[in-house]
């Protein structure tokens, strides 16, 4: 295991798919390399694997969630005055 992502990295679907997808205004898809298990060491068979199968999902809902709410705070963050922040009107 390996958290270098130089490691996962497909030349193919991290690198060409989505430098042509880039550069020709196209949606930009892409992929990495599927990471080895060694079903041998699981001790319960089902289930971990049922772990092992959603925690690349869930770890991409989780950026997903999580870039969203940075966007949000930063696309909102200059055009609203810190009265509007915490939902008072500015008093006159």
């Amino acid at each position: 295991m390996s958290l270098n992502p130089a490691v996962h990295a497909d030349p193919v679907g991290t690198i060409l798919f989505p430098l042509i997808a880039a550069v020709t205004r196209l949606p930009i898809i892409g992929w990495a390399k599927p990471v080895p298990v060694d079903v041998r060491r699981l001790k319960n068979y089902r289930r971990d694997y049922l772990f092992i199968a959603a925690a690349g999902p869930a770890a991409n809902f989780l950026l997903a969630v999580a870039s969203a709410v940075v966007l949000r705070l930063v696309s909102d963050a200059p055009r609203r005055s810190p009265a509007a922040w915490s939902g008072r009107r500015p008093s006159r």
